[in-house]
């Protein structure tokens, strides 16, 4: 420690020579984690996205369902929209559609279901135990009059 003689005779530049890139250390221990935090934010946004985008896929869906679709043509109106999803983690791109009608009568209800397995983009490199998880949007309306 440096006396208070050496301070008051311009000793202050030497009592902190020792300490020059010490910020650099500091920054290079902290860097892991805020690239760590950057990750799981990215990755969590781009699945909230992708959620969205299938609730939006599923509203598709069972508006031509209550109109008096056929299944077939309630994928396609989902397919239309899930291209849209910015992950593909599974071999086939477009999410499988389900359909589920309680009657054909006005008043029934009838639901879609689309499943979706989300890859993460970042997330796996930095811990790897997570690799995916499926996300799931229902609507559920009631049938209209023919």
């Amino acid at each position: 420690m440096p006396s208070v003689k050496g301070l008051r005779e311009g000793g202050m530049r030497n009592c902190f020579r020792y300490q020059f890139g010490a910020e650099i250390v500091e920054f290079l221990i902290t860097l892991p984690v805020i690239l760590i935090v950057v990750a799981i934010i990215v990755d969590f946004g781009v699945a909230l996205s992708d959620q969205a985008i299938l609730t939006n896929a599923t509203q598709a869906a069972v508006r031509e369902v209550i109109q008096g679709a056929s299944d077939a043509q309630a994928q396609q109106a989902a397919d239309l929209i899930t291209p849209s999803l910015l992950s593909y983690s599974s071999t086939d791109p477009l999410p499988a559609v389900t359909v589920n009608r309680m009657g054909t009568d006005p008043g029934d209800t009838a639901s879609v279901s689309i499943t979706h397995e989300f890859g993460f983009f970042l997330l796996p490199h930095f811990l790897g135990g997570i690799t995916h998880i499926d996300l799931t949007a229902t609507t559920v309306m009631m049938m209209m009059p023919q």
